[in-house]
């Protein structure tokens, strides 16, 4: 509303201010207008042209179109929420990008001496493999993966004795010095107990292989190519080993401590 005034606004007596706000009760906008007008003893000389302006988030004060005070609630602001994409998982060669994973035709020994591929491969499956200083048969307790879809890269080492492994960059193998080749088995508790990445084993390197006598003997790769397949499998035993095409070989993914690495599992 707009309001002339013909005379100079009186300043109210002593304590009607505070009579003023408990008649106003919730009206805390009028209880702010009046103590605005009280403190700074506004006199406004006749024919002065008072208007109140009233909106949803405040309001504010003119004298002959001019403000001189104003009070607006702040907007709230709303903020489109982000959607982060999950990370993707690669399976690759070079580059760092690659997982820890056999290939779906690799090849098991079961408790009852039979073979099994390793896309066939079951959870509690007995296993051969490297336990406790000693060749035993363990049960595998879960998988750290199982994508039958998936195409990856691998690293493919053939060793003087005619066996293969193929396995991802990432993989652990337990790779030997060569100090041992061709001077017979090897008691099992000498063998390295940290593994290496599998990209870092190449042509002239030596990895442990169990002979048809059952015993571990250390042999050169004679070859080392890449290959592309589909399928990825990387089953985790009791024991964090496994023999893979008869090939000694590490469930793990942790770097340089595979002793301590299954416990993270």
């Amino acid at each position: 509303p707009t309001v002339p005034v013909d005379s100079p606004l009186p300043l109210p007596p002593a304590g009607s201010h505070e009579r003023s706000r408990e008649r106003a009760g919730s009206h805390e906008q009028n209880a702010i207008l009046e103590e605005v007008i009280q403190e700074e003893a506004i006199q406004l000389p006749p024919g002065t042209q008072v208007s109140f302006l009233f909106s949803k988030i405040g309001f504010r004060v003119e004298i002959n179109h001019v403000i001189i005070f104003q009070f607006e609630q702040p907007a709230p602001i709303f903020q489109q929420p982000q959607l982060v994409p999950p990370p993707q998982l690669q399976f690759g060669g070079g580059g760092g990008g690659g997982q820890w994973c056999f290939t779906g035709d690799s090849i098991v020994e079961l408790m009852d001496g039979t073979t099994k591929r390793m896309d066939q491969l079951n959870k509690k499956d007995w296993v051969l493999a490297v336990s406790n200083n000693q060749l035993e048969y363990v049960p595998v307790e879960f998988w750290l993966h199982r994508i039958p879809s998936q195409e990856a890269e691998f690293n493919e080492f053939e060793m003087e004795d005619g066996k293969t492994i193929k396995i991802t960059d990432k993989h652990y193998i337990f790779k030997g010095d060569c100090s041992r080749v061709g001077t017979g088995p090897i008691e099992l508790n000498t063998l390295p107990q940290d593994a290496v990445f599998a990209d870092q084993v190449h042509a002239g390197d030596c990895l442990y292989t169990l002979a048809e006598d059952k015993e571990m003997h250390e042999v050169r790769v004679v070859r080392a190519d890449k290959v592309t397949q589909t399928g990825i499998y990387a089953p985790m035993t009791s024991s964090g080993r496994i023999v893979v095409n008869g090939v000694h070989a590490s469930c793990h993914n942790i770097l340089q401590e595979h002793t301590s690495g299954h416990a993270f599992f």
